[in-house]
């Protein structure tokens, strides 16, 4: 018998598929990909796909706003969308399928529209709203050689992907985003956590099961057929998170049973993730994926994010002044805090951060250790307890034989001045203390215990084939120090500890220490301090970070680094000023409460020197806090310039006209200059004077931001190799340096303007040819034989000078 609602849907496919097919014909006659035509028509690259294969009929606007786009007729287009839309002016589902569709994603929405924190002692244990919260990480294509993309624009020109990231990066996150917001997209979502689903996959389930592992809770009943239906009609959006989570052969049966359903029901989108070592480099390619990394958060990804977190929170709770202070408090300790600045970089810890600030009332821990503490607890054991992943590798290690390996590999790094670690070196190294390790990991060999660490521990990773780093430098320092305070090697600590590599792991050791070991850890840098004047300020402030992160000291010793530090905190000199400024960033979190200084204060005026000194994000945080500039005035506290060049001229079409740059931002190298003295002005040093017979410019390097640099007056220099990684530098003038005979380096340099004086040979110039960014060459001295039109003939989008004066 003829089914009126079989021949309903019959005509209402047809008029649909005709719609389709014009559309996507008219954009391959075009020569426009799906993303082109979205970007043109003003809709989701997604949209343009639902159109082309019939999922979704454009509206009156998208139709006219192609028919501009596409060789196509207006009314003829609308005609074949009113054809669509008139033969099906009801529901389009059987009515059982449309009621359960709307319970299922009712029931998949509830449950994925709130995010919190597995493994942590905090008072949201039952999370904070989702959907105002996220924050869109990008992804780096493996295939496509690094480019970076929204990691929500991943499936606009892929169907199949494959996200790897480390512990606490964000992949789950994502997945739960795409869950909830895969309905606006006309996608019904499918989040198949692997954990749940690899008991299934070995009977090879069918497709209605899937409903059962994606809303466990949901009650109402699945129509028999329904999940096959909206396989059939490529509308699934299957969502296989953390393959990483079950043992390697389960993921085996993963793969084949991803494979077989792919192939039943090619038209669907699939996402998959994994932490990078769980699976082989192409694990899914001949399935058709393409692989993608989420990168870490940047600064203003983090800053984003601990807003949108006190915001979701605030939403919730009546106490929203309360979480305002929590939100500026904990804006500014990441800021001015490097230890928490460097533990920030991933969704999960700066939650972390987020949920323990608002935990304590806006008071995060003053010592860092308390801190790290939490997150080790929560990445090495709590987080997979209660999430129910159970020895994906193989072995169960409790956390304290992780830790005692961790830290072992810690301090290895530390001592050999590295950042990564050879693998076999470190299997080696756990093999050496397997015997000494509690009963729990009896029976484990060396490199199933590396292998779980690298999976399973989120605080290592793989920068490199065969290479292993910790995830946060922060955590290498943490371990480090617990293992030489563990180790008894506090004669260690003390002797290194003026030099930058070693700074937090001496204060760390601090919070590791007990009371007795603490004292003397003080008492060893105190007398470091009489013995050792070119190092004292460094030593004292060190000290005097120790102090935070000590839970108990004698009121003796607290007192009397208390006193040494009163001494040059406030700054009460400009050399003191001058001397903490070349400590760094530390400096900062012991500077006073510039509200609380006293504007006619010279240290006032001082401490902010000071800051600006220091330079970077952190000192323009804390500048800001300042009520008013500090006047300038003549004096005993007067702060003389560090030594620099006159204000210098600079005559290039890169400025406006003449400009003078202020004395306090030109920096004057004569040669010698300590490389630690240099460092901490990286982040405020622009123009730079370098005058003299300096046979090595490498300290060059350590000033990322230079804008201007003059070279004069120096006979040994024959190249330019130290300035190849001064991508900001635009204004470059080497004069009375005659040996120069080598420009080859500039190509990596952001040089626009050059002058060379006297002029190298024709043959060193033409290397200029590669130097993409330069406009303008201007030779002062030249030959008489020489014939600017053959250079300006091989720097075609360069303008060349030569003579005495720029023209105006």
């Amino acid at each position: 018998m003829d089914d009126p609602l079989d021949r309903g849907l019959m005509e209402e496919d047809a008029t649909r598929t005709a719609l389709a097919e014009v559309l996507t014909n008219a954009r391959l006659m075009a020569g426009l990909t799906q993303r082109d035509l979205a970007a043109r028509v003003g809709v989701s690259s997604s949209s343009v796909s639902a159109y082309e294969q019939g999922h979704r009929i454009p509206s009156n606007g998208a139709v006219r706003a192609l028919a501009t786009v596409l060789p196509l007729d207006s009314h003829e287009l609308l005609r074949l969308r009113h054809a669509a839309k008139s033969q099906s002016p009801g529901p389009q589902k059987p009515s059982a399928d449309e009621a359960f569709e709307t319970a299922y994603l009712a029931s998949l929405v509830a449950a994925n529209d709130r995010i919190g924190i597995f493994g942590a002692d905090v008072r949201l244990r039952n999370g904070w709203p989702f959907s105002p919260l996220y924050t869109v990480l990008p992804a780096v294509g493996r295939d496509e050689g690094g480019v970076r993309v929204r990691a929500d624009q991943i499936l606009d020109a892929d169907r199949r992907v494959l996200i790897r990231g480390h512990a606490g990066s964000g992949k789950t996150t994502l997945l739960q985003w795409l869950s909830v917001t895969a309905p606006d997209q006309g996608r019904v979502p499918f989040l198949l956590r692997v954990r749940h689903l690899a008991h299934f996959v070995r009977e090879q389930p069918g497709v209605s099961q899937l409903v059962g592992i994606s809303a466990p809770g949901l009650a109402h009943p699945q129509p028999a057929g329904w999940t096959g239906r909206v396989l059939a009609a490529g509308r699934g959006l299957l969502l296989v998170d953390g393959i990483d989570e079950v043992a390697p052969a389960e993921r085996e049966y993963v793969r084949r049973w991803l494979a077989d359903l792919l192939a039943a029901y090619p038209a669907n989108v699939c996402v998959a993730t994994s932490r990078p070592s769980a699976v082989a480099e192409s694990w899914l390619a001949n399935l058709g994926f393409t692989e993608f990394a989420l990168a870490p958060m940047t600064m203003d990804d983090v800053r984003s994010h601990i807003v949108k977190w006190h915001e979701a929170v605030a939403s919730e709770h009546k106490d929203g002044a309360v979480i305002d202070s929590h939100l500026d408090g904990l804006l500014a300790a990441v800021a001015t805090n490097p230890g928490l600045r460097d533990l920030v970089t991933n969704p999960l810890m700066c939650a972390l951060v987020c949920a323990v600030n608002y935990d304590r009332r806006g008071v995060l821990p003053h010592r860092r250790k308390e801190l790290y503490d939490t997150a080790l607890s929560m990445l090495l054991n709590r987080r997979d307890t209660e999430r129910r992943i159970v020895s994906p590798e193989g072995i169960t290690l409790a956390e304290g034989p992780q830790i005692q390996v961790l830290q072992a590999i810690a301090l290895w790094l530390q001592r050999n001045g590295q950042t990564a670690i050879d693998a076999d070196r470190a299997v080696r190294l756990i093999e050496r203390m397997l015997p000494s390790l509690p009963q729990s990991a009896a029976g484990a060999q060396a490199v199933d215990v590396y292998r779980h660490l690298l999976s399973r521990s989120g605080l290592l990773r793989e920068p490199a084939p065969g290479r292993v780093e910790f995830v946060h430098r922060v955590f290498q320092a943490y371990l480090a120090a617990k293992e030489a305070v563990e180790t008894d090697a506090f004669a260690e600590l003390l002797v290194r500890a003026h030099e930058d590599q070693w700074q937090d792991v001496v204060l760390l050791a601090f919070g590791h220490a007990r009371r007795a070991e603490r004292v003397m850890l003080f008492r060893g840098l105190m007398n470091r301090m009489e013995k050792e004047p070119e190092h004292r300020t460094r030593l004292c402030l060190l000290a005097a970070a120790g102090l935070a992160e000590s839970l108990e000291l004698a009121p003796d010793v607290r007192l009397e680094v208390a006193e040494r530090v009163a001494e040059i905190i406030p700054p009460p000199t400009a050399d003191v000023a001058l001397a903490l400024a070349e400590a760094g960033p530390m400096v900062l979190e012991l500077l006073p409460n510039p509200e609380e200084l006293d504007p006619a204060d010279p240290r006032t005026r001082l401490t902010r020197r000071t800051a600006e000194l220091i330079g970077g994000e952190a000192a323009e945080m804390y500048l800001k806090r300042f009520p008013s500039p500090s006047p300038q005035r003549d004096g005993p506290g007067r702060l003389p310039d560090r030594p620099v060049a006159s204000p210098l001229l600079v005559e290039s079409w890169t400025t406006e006209g003449a400009v003078r740059t202020p004395a306090s931002r030109v920096l004057n190298l004569v040669g010698g200059e300590d490389p630690s003295q240099i460092a901490p002005l990286a982040g405020s040093v622009r123009h730079v004077v370098c005058r003299g017979d300096i046979p090595d410019l490498s300290v060059l390097r350590l000033l990322p931001l230079v804008h201007t640099l003059m070279i004069a007056d120096n006979p040994s220099l024959t190249h330019l190799r130290d300035l190849a990684a001064l991508r900001r530098l635009r204004t470059l003038t080497v004069s009375g340096c005659p040996a120069l005979g080598d420009l080859t380096a500039l190509a990596g340099s952001g040089v626009m303007f050059l002058e060379l004086s006297p002029s190298p040979r024709a043959a060193v110039l033409s290397a200029l040819a590669s130097v993409r960014r330069l406009r303008m060459l201007y030779l002062p001295l030249v030959e008489q034989e020489f014939d600017p039109s053959e250079l300006g003939r091989r720097l075609p989008r360069v303008t060349v000078l030569t003579g005495v004066g720029i023209p105006a």
